[in-house]
């Protein structure tokens, strides 16, 4: 439960903000396509930390189970996988 600010761009996208933080929570596409943002904070530990932590290895320096994109991409996970034609 977030106390929540709430816009819509263009039919395009709606987004969700954490009203206290000011942190994106959510953001629902046209495509219905819902992406819940999350972030790391190094050293954070979660309230409920069994159900939603990453455990200490993930963090250790020179970990070698941590993946990367080796061609130099991001993911790009978040973003629809299509061009919107821009006017102006």
């Amino acid at each position: 439960g977030f106390d929540c600010h709430v816009w819509a761009k263009a039919d395009f996208i709606t987004y969700y903000e954490d009203a206290q933080t000011r942190r994106p929570v959510k953001w629902i596409f046209y495509t219905g396509r819902t992406a819940h943002v999350m972030s790391f904070e190094p050293g954070a530990v979660l309230e409920d930390a069994t159900e939603w932590q990453a455990p200490d290895y993930c963090f250790a320096a020179g970990n070698d189970l941590a993946s990367e994109l080796d061609d130099g991409r991001d993911d790009a996970g978040l973003v629809p996988r299509i061009r919107m034609p821009f006017e102006g």
